[in-house]
């Protein structure tokens, strides 16, 4: 199993699968920390969650969630925005330097590609994404 990251749609889009995109090299190599401001590192500022999956996902981790006040917004943002970030990304790991370590670059490019896709398919039918953790 392990950790995948995946893009979200806020509406029904003709073509849009949302096992499309694997994402669990992607997401074992996106860097954490606010000092880390390379192109992988902002895809987290397109990270959101719906409250009520997040609560009930707690509960089924066995988290008591009486004493956690859960009460945010789902986020949703333009595809333009994600894929430009997600370009940025391509780029980078083309580019000499790269922070992934290059057996997992391959991996790492097809999922920023497959991200790549959904976000077009989002953007030609006027959907709004956010990226969502599967654990």
């Amino acid at each position: 199993m392990g950790v995948s990251i995946y893009p979200v749609l806020n509406r029904d889009v003709p073509g849009f699968d949302v096992s499309a995109v694997d994402g669990k090299v992607l997401a074992r190599v996106m860097p954490e920390g606010e000092n880390s401001d390379t192109p992988l590192a902002r895809l987290w500022d397109f990270m959101s969650a719906n409250p009520e999956d997040a609560a009930a996902f707690l509960e089924r981790e066995g988290v008591d969630t009486s004493a956690i006040e859960i009460n945010w917004a789902e986020e949703w943002f333009s595809p333009a925005d994600g894929l430009a970030v997600v370009r940025a990304a391509l780029a980078s790991l083309e580019a000499e330097g790269s922070d992934v370590a290059p057996v997992d670059v391959p991996e790492v490019v097809r999922d920023l590609r497959d991200i790549e896709s959904v976000l077009l398919l989002a953007q030609e039918h006027g959907a709004q994404f956010h990226f969502a953790i599967d654990f």
